[in-house]
Order: structure tokens, then sequence, then C-alpha cells
């Protein structure tokens, strides 16, 4: 399956695991932040100071990495 925004060129199975990886990361945040609030919205969810910024750290980090790419297409 080709990916839709490819981070490399998928040439090696290291490139194909960054590429999952990035992937499997995304998917992550979606699963840990957005659906617990969409499904149980009844229930207050506190996230503290620490919590956001380490969430902000990582989407920083998908942010450059989907950046880079884009660029240099």
């Amino acid at each position: 399956d080709e990916p839709p925004i490819k981070v490399n060129n998928l040439n090696s199975r290291s490139d194909r695991n960054e590429q999952t990886g990035l992937a499997d990361i995304m998917r992550g945040i979606v699963k840990m932040y957005r659906h617990p609030i969409a499904h149980d919205s009844a229930r207050q969810r506190t996230v503290t100071r620490e919590d956001f910024l380490d969430l902000l750290s990582v989407l920083t980090m998908v942010y450059h990495r989907l950046d880079k790419r884009l660029q240099q297409a």
C-alpha cells in the first residue's frame, strides 16, 4: 500500500520501518487524545501542563518530519 505522504523513499527495510513508525505515532495520538474525549465527553479529562508539553513535543516532531519531506517534493 502506497502511503499518502512518504517520509522517505521507502527503498529499504529501515525506510519502511521509519514510515510505519511515524504513522503509528500519529494514530496513537488520535487514539490517546481525540477518541476518549469524543466517545466519553461526559467524563472530565484532566490534561496537566506536563502532559500538554509532552504532546506538543511529539506533535512538533511529527510536523517537522512531514514538513521536511514535503519541502523536498
